[in-house]
């Protein structure tokens, strides 16, 4: 009896310790993954998100849906490319529209159809820096509340345009010597920040969202 009391003991404890160890190992690294994957662009300027607030909060999105429709898009500039796209993590700042709208959108999340026409013309912008989106884009849900978003952007071959601006733009411009097709994207750097702007709203998807409190 002692012995098969011990045997089952043993059992216990090591499925009771296993379960214990996978959860945490699954849960700390799934978090410190998610962290570390924003971090690399969480630096220098972006650090106003972290160091000056009040409190900070990274919350992971998920939508099959529109992930999908990104995805495709992805596949697509490959094929034309012959390459896979260059994609970055930026910033973006949805200004009185709530996120939410955005990251639970079922086909995009992004629709370039409400944008508002920028320095490089009708677009969806995106920047390198958090404090660029922070500073008069962020999503204010109560007095003290802010939000924006991190997104996956494939900017692909992206037209440099540096501080030279061209409002007039509805499409990334043609390749150099190719009237049949287009950059990816289109880069300038403005208020001390590179920023890109897409004009196909499947480009971008939403992967974060950052809750901070003044």
């Amino acid at each position: 009896f002692s012995f098969f009391f011990l045997f089952f003991l043993c059992v216990f404890f090591f499925i009771f310790f296993f379960f214990c160890f996978f959860f945490f190992f699954f849960f700390f690294f799934f978090k410190q993954k998610t962290a570390y994957e924003i971090m690399p662009s969480l630096v220098g300027s972006e650090m106003c998100i972290r160091d000056r607030y009040k409190s900070f909060d990274v919350t992971l999105l998920i939508n099959p849906h529109a992930k999908s429709r990104y995805n495709n898009c992805v596949n697509l500039i490959k094929a034309e490319n012959s390459a896979y796209p260059k994609t970055l993590l930026l910033f973006h700042g949805t200004s009185s529209t709530n996120p939410k709208a955005i990251y639970e959108g079922y086909y995009e999340n992004f629709d370039v159809a409400h944008s508002k026409q920028g320095l490089w013309g009708r677009g969806v912008y995106f920047a390198c820096n958090a404090f660029y989106s922070c500073n008069g884009y962020a999503y204010k849900s109560n007095n003290n509340t802010y939000s924006i978003l991190v997104a996956e952007v494939a900017v692909g071959n992206y037209c440099d345009y540096q501080k030279n601006t061209d409002s007039s733009l509805i499409h990334a411009p043609n390749l150099p010597g190719d009237p049949h097709r287009r950059y990816d994207s289109v880069s300038g750097i403005t208020q001390g920040t590179r920023v890109f702007i897409i004009y196909n709203s499947n480009q971008a998807y939403s992967k974060y969202l950052i809750t901070y409190t003044v």
